[in-house]
């Protein structure tokens, strides 16, 4: 009996994350905290527009505190709304808002790179975003985007990282996004890590002489990715561009050298606006 009353306690809570998560999306909902006591259940929820949890005068919180007494079974809640403190080093959070830039049309790899600067520049120790998917070309692959220290297993990884998993429905299929952010390194292990630095460090100054040869091998290598680089941001400009009013659309075009071909597609793929559709077609003519 008491096996099965944890498990009915469990799938109640399942249930209220995903109504909430579907509930205070525009909220951006992060996470619910329960603190029972013998007369109510305090509940503080988390997210990053508080405001938008409470609503005018209190309304929909009380809405909240209704649906949560008669659908979920929970005994005198008293639910606080907070905000979270810094939405970038929250893991939901970010992967609330890296597969929504990605559902509007945001390049992967673009999308990666920034909210990993981001999440360093909020003060986190380490991050770790995974985006999979088809993410150019019929075949599905995985797009990783690291930075800092992150702790991938055994108790370290349990207690000290925040993850986070979110689905984006883009037009070329589902993108799964991981997040593992490390807000910061355990005491026990900063001794460790300060060692592996400068062991690391040391290494570097001994091996001076394969240098040059390295130095040539990387050259090529960025070269190479710097033209991937290209290709792709201009792959990029012609799908951010058809999501701008026509005027600015059309600033942007004279100040440019942009393939109106490229960007007619673009157009009949995503908005296909037929007042921009005959201006391109003049501009071609």
């Amino acid at each position: 009996m008491i096996e099965k009353e944890f498990v009915k306690q469990n799938i109640n809570k399942v249930k209220l994350e995903e109504y909430l998560d579907k509930e205070l999306e525009r909220a951006n909902y992060s996470h619910i905290d329960f603190t029972k006591t013998s007369t109510s259940t305090n509940i503080i929820l988390y997210s990053e527009k508080p405001g938008l949890i409470i609503g005018r005068g209190g309304h929909r919180i009380k809405e909240l505190i209704e649906k949560l007494k008669n659908d979920f079974g929970i005994e005198n809640p008293q639910v606080e709304a907070k905000e979270v403190e810094e939405p970038d080093l929250d893991a939901e959070v970010v992967a609330k808002n890296v597969s929504g830039w990605l559902e509007k049309g945001g390049h992967p790899k673009r999308v990666g790179n920034t909210y990993v600067r981001r999440v360093m520049e909020a003060g986190a120790a380490g991050v770790q975003i995974e985006i999979s998917g088809k993410l150019g070309g019929s075949r599905g692959r995985t797009a990783k985007f690291s930075r800092g220290y992150v702790k991938m297993c055994g108790e370290t990884a349990n207690k000290n990282i925040d993850y986070a998993y979110r689905k984006a429905v883009t037009k070329p299929g589902a993108l799964g996004v991981k997040i593992r952010i490390m807000k910061e390194i355990p005491p026990y292990m900063q001794r460790q890590h300060i060692d592996t630095e400068e062991t690391e460090e040391e290494i570097v100054e001994e091996d001076t002489e394969t240098e040059e040869q390295e130095e040539t091998v990387e050259e090529e290598e960025t070269q190479e990715e710097e033209k991937e680089e290209q290709e792709e941001t201009s792959e990029i400009d012609h799908e951010e561009l058809v999501g701008k009013n026509i005027s600015e659309i059309k600033d942007e075009i004279k100040n440019s050298d942009v393939d109106y071909q490229k960007v007619l597609e673009a157009e009949k793929n995503n908005k296909d606006r037929k007042t921009l559709k005959k201006w391109l077609e003049k501009q071609m003519s």
